[in-house]
């Protein structure tokens, strides 16, 4: 792809600083959740260096590029911003329309100058898949300095940034200028997709901002070092990737980056401590839990309901129907190994808890009953609608909240008159 070691040099180089700067900003971005902003400048773009190349008087000129490029981001951003202050709309729908609006117009522009032998012969459509190979000696100057200065701003703002990524509205209490925040960030942010089309091309633009971060916060948690190994995995994808396309010569430089960034995303979201493998035995593990209190608590109402008789043993029918798992294929092994531990008798008609189990069904049932009574006396909830609540939370409340909760309420019986466990026992219907 490159014409000689000098020119894939610098392409390299430049591939490797950009994607750096990229890195750095869309670390931020992702934890304020604007990562499709980077999409809607970077389809911005398109039309602004095609409208670069008619004011330059149809000649390729950078200077003339880069203008219009950011006239057209401005544009742009104007639009997402004026369709997003309409309720109506909303901000995906914004950014969607002008994305598309902004692209559209773009190959709009580009069909027509293309009729033209002057327009056909400008190479215009690398800015869609980008074109490494055509980054100068003065572009990777251009790119060493816009990554020192990010790099400075970011340092020096890393205190304002990290509040105003975290909590926006509490850095605007605190008293920091989060507007010149916000505006610093998205000039810099225009001036890198402009670099970044150039080097990946319209449609990948936003992958180099996203993938590097997204892959390094699933591997960490601190925001300084988000930052830097952030940049670290772009600039390391970056170069392999343009080696990659400068062996071979069918291969674009920008897929070839993008596609090691996708393969290290992979590799994170699969095999990192928060990635799918281990939420998945996270919720497996959950499910479990669930299950097991579920089955708890639907003895303890049973044994309630029958004036508590030593040795009470609940059919396993009533419990899969208390719990609403009639209808479900749950193996009895599974059931079995999961109450073991809370049981004194199991076998295949049914199960009787032991002291233990006792105990920790009737802690479930307490603190449904006390989250059902907190709702209705604190927050005005009808009592007909808090059960659904109380059986997702019940699971969650520690013995910190419980007992906050307890001293809120200070009562002994639930919205439906039944009583409170481990309160004084007192009379009355309705259901649990």
């Amino acid at each position: 792809m490159f014409a000689d070691l000098d020119t894939s040099w610098y392409a390299i180089a430049g591939a490797v600083l950009v994607s750096s700067v990229a890195a750095l900003i869309g670390s931020f971005l992702i934890l304020q959740r604007r990562s499709l902003l980077v999409d809607m400048l970077g389809h911005s773009v398109f039309p602004g260096v095609i409208m670069g190349f008619l004011f330059a008087g149809w000649q390729r000129s950078a200077g003339w590029f880069f203008l219009g490029a950011l006239l057209a981001i401005a544009i742009g951003f104007a639009l997402f911003t004026w369709l997003a202050a309409d309720p109506k709309v909303g901000d995906d729908a914004a950014t969607a329309i002008a994305l598309s609006g902004m692209f559209a117009f773009g190959t709009v522009l580009l069909s027509r100058i293309q009729q033209s032998a002057m327009g056909a012969q400008a190479g215009l459509n690398t800015f869609l898949t980008g074109q490494a190979a055509l980054i100068s000696k003065t572009d990777v100057l251009i790119f060493a300095s816009l990554l020192v200065v990010i790099s400075a701003l970011f340092y020096f703002n890393r205190t304002r940034f990290k509040i105003w990524a975290f909590d926006e509205n509490f850095a605007a209490v605190t008293g920091f200028k989060t507007r010149k925040l916000e505006i610093s960030l998205y000039v810099v942010v225009a001036i890198t997709v402009f670099f970044a089309v150039q080097a990946v091309g319209v449609v990948l633009a936003s992958a180099l901002f996203v993938l590097a971060p997204l892959s390094v916060l699933l591997w960490v948690r601190r925001f300084e070092t988000l930052l830097w190994v952030s940049v670290v995995v772009s600039a390391l994808g970056a170069f392999g990737g343009a080696r990659w396309s400068a062996a071979d010569e069918r291969m674009p430089a920008g897929a070839a980056v993008i596609t090691l960034l996708f393969l290290f995303f992979l590799v994170s979201w699969f095999f990192s401590p928060a990635g799918y493998f281990k939420s998945s035995r996270l919720r497996r593990r959950t499910r479990k839990t669930r299950l097991t209190e579920d089955l708890l608590k639907s003895w303890y109402y049973f044994y309630e309901s029958t004036g508590s008789p030593e040795g009470f043993s609940v059919a396993w029918i009533q419990a899969l129907t208390r719990i609403h798992l009639e209808d479900r294929s749950v193996r009895p092994e599974k059931m079995r190994s999961l109450l073991r531990p809370w049981v004194q008798h199991i076998d295949d008609n049914g199960f009787a808890l032991s002291a233990a189990g006792r105990e920790r069904a009737e802690a479930l049932v307490r603190r449904h009953r006390l989250w059902e009574t907190y709702l209705v006396e604190k927050m005005g909830f009808s009592p007909d609608h808090v059960h659904d609540d109380a059986e997702r939370v019940e699971h969650f409340i520690g013995e910190d909240l419980e007992f906050r909760i307890e001293a809120e309420v200070d009562r002994d019986v639930d919205p439906h008159g039944k009583p409170i466990p481990g309160r004084r026992p007192v009379g009355g219907g309705g259901s649990p």
